[in-house]
């Protein structure tokens, strides 16, 4: 006797993927402008012409077999209209159109036509090009703490030299560069930097570094050049030094050394102390409240119990509500609670508040003004331009002839250059120099201005005293006289660098006075104009209505021969 088993395959038991992402409609209506609702959330249509981009509405759908179809709800007034996201619509990410009819009491009172796109947050693709960039950029990096060093002085420079570091990292034919800050503590020939400056791994060297058995590899080598900040660049090298840096400082020992410099000769030229270890990992920076006084007596600026001696501060944010602010006279004369500024500041991130008091009565009261703005913590770059440079040559001139004697005075024509830099934590910070040395003031600025970019990480602007760091500018002649160093003026940083909700901020228009540095008479002024760019801001968010609009035209043209929107996207979205 056979058995037979007979199996009958039913209807397939519906079970819906889950889907989490977004859902991008674009609803017309020729009675006006319709609200859309999907999963609770609840977006306007913009008018017209924007309505063309859009509204993106987030959504999430749980994987269980017995879920309903989820709808998106279309409504003008009380006439409400539904289209089903159907699984294919959701899983295929298709751009589906449909003309809805808008019911009330049962009865078509208007039409619409939706467009929509699902736009799954996270994919295949997505997830491969995350895996792809975590592998290409190593976290890892080297700490070069350069102390100070000793050096003979540059031979074709009798002024300041005000050296920095230079630094490469050498593996086979990678090569990564970093550079110093310009040396403002110790003399000219003795600077005292005590910096720590952070070389990126070459790729070859961080994909060595993963290898179980490096004793047979060449170490990579570290090349240091102390270079004069006040030289022309083809003249600016005071001596160079370089050593192989041990494999067991990539682990966990630290290396210190002291290094010969040698110039381009082979001659010995002075030494330079360097102590090299593995940095660790950046920790999180807060928000920072930046403060700014003007008055005529000497004041003490103090938050949340933190007291900073200078005119301007800047506060890493606690968070706690006693974040109050006051603003004393150092004499004791008077005071001014500024916790009202604060707040209004701390309202608007990004915006710089003001406001006006006085402290103290009588014949000893003294008049303030005081602005305040919120940092957002934030790494990019900072283009200044300088637009005009209305420098007093004929005083700059007598002064350097006093200073050098007739004499021994340069004889060639003054050939200037501007150097910006930042001057930021313990007096370190990014700068830079402009590539052209320019003969006369005429030559700044104008069409064939020079955009000069600095590296800003705003962690790394954090003062132990609350000092709040400056954008400076220097003058300089690169005859290299006594007197190299022509004029000087200084801005603060923060309202440059201080972001709402923005990526850039665009400062124009900037008027600097210039001032000598050594006797501080007016040497004339500067217009600068600034945009900060921030590369990196921790904020993951819906994609733009005009991104997914682009997005639904590209995916229209190159694969949808017929469908996609009904409207067409405008060009200045693609753009």
């Amino acid at each position: 006797q056979i058995g037979v088993r007979i199996r009958v395959n039913g209807p397939r038991s519906f079970k819906r993927r889950p889907f989490r992402g977004w859902v991008h409609c674009v609803a017309i209506c020729q009675q006006g402008p319709v609200s859309l609702a999907l999963e609770g959330s609840t977006e306007e249509m913009p008018p017209w012409p924007d309505a063309e981009n859009g509204v993106v509405l987030p959504l999430r759908v749980a994987n269980s077999s017995d879920a309903a179809t989820v709808s998106l709800e279309v409504s003008l007034g009380d006439a409400v209209g539904s289209l089903p996201l159907t699984t294919s619509i959701l899983d295929g990410g298709d751009v589906a159109s449909a003309t809805l009819d808008l019911l009330r009491d049962e009865e078509c009172v208007s039409t619409a036509r939706v467009t929509v796109q699902a736009l799954p947050g996270e994919t295949l693709l997505s997830r491969k090009l995350a895996t792809q960039e975590q592998t290409q950029v190593d976290p890892r990096r080297l700490s070069v703490k350069v102390k100070g060093a000793r050096f003979l002085e540059h031979p074709r420079c009798r002024g300041r030299i005000e050296a920095y570091v230079k630094l490469a990292l050498l593996c086979g034919d990678d090569e990564t560069q970093a550079r110093g800050s310009v040396a403002t503590r110790g003399t000219d020939t003795h600077p005292q930097w005590d910096e720590d400056v952070l070389l990126s791994l070459p790729r070859a060297l961080s994909l060595l570094l993963d290898a179980p058995d490096l004793r047979n590899m060449e170490p990579p080598s570290l090349t240091l050049t102390v270079v004069a900040s006040t030289m022309p660049s083809h003249d600016d090298n005071i001596g160079h030094a370089s050593l192989r840096v041990p494999w067991p400082t990539f682990t966990s020992s630290e290396e210190q050394a002291t290094l010969e410099l040698r110039d381009q000769a082979g001659a010995f030229r002075g030494e330079v102390d360097v102590c090299i270890t593995m940095a660790t990992e950046k920790t999180s920076t807060p928000s920072m409240l930046f403060l700014a006084t003007s008055c005529k007596a000497p004041l003490s600026l103090e938050s949340s119990g933190r007291t900073c001696a200078s005119t301007n501060a800047l506060w890493p944010l606690t968070g706690r509500d006693d974040d109050a602010l006051v603003v004393e006279r150092i004499d004791g004369a008077g005071l001014a609670d500024l916790s009202d500024l604060a707040l209004r500041a701390l309202a608007h991130p990004g915006t710089v508040e003001t406001c006006e008091d006085t402290l103290g009565r009588g014949h000893q009261a003294s008049h303030v003004q005081c602005e305040a703005c919120v940092l957002r913590p934030a790494t990019g770059s900072l283009e200044v331009v300088v637009e005009a440079l209305d420098l007093d040559e004929q005083a700059c001139e007598r002064a350097a002839r006093l200073t050098d004697g007739e004499a021994d005075a340069p004889s060639l024509p003054s050939r200037t250059f501007c150097r910006v830099s930042v001057k930021g934590s313990l007096g370190h910070g990014a700068h830079t120099r402009s590539t052209t040395s320019l003969v006369g003031k005429a030559a700044f600025g104008g069409p064939h201005a020079e955009k000069l970019s600095l590296e800003i990480d705003a962690s790394r602007l954090i003062d132990p005293l609350f000092v709040a760091p400056s954008l400076e500018i220097a003058v300089l002649d690169e005859r290299g006289g006594w007197r190299n160093r022509v004029a000087k003026g200084s801005v603060a940083l923060a309202p440059l660098i201080a972001l709402s909700t923005e990526r850039s901020k665009e400062t124009r228009g900037l008027v600097l006075a210039l001032e000598d540095p050594v006797t501080g008479a007016q040497r004339g002024s500067c217009t600068l104009s600034c945009a900060f760019k921030a590369v990196a801001i921790a904020s993951v968010g819906a994609p733009t209505p005009s991104q997914c609009a682009s997005a639904a035209l590209l995916k229209k043209v190159f694969f949808d021969c017929d469908g996609g929107p009904s409207h067409p996207v405008p060009r200045s979205v693609l753009l």
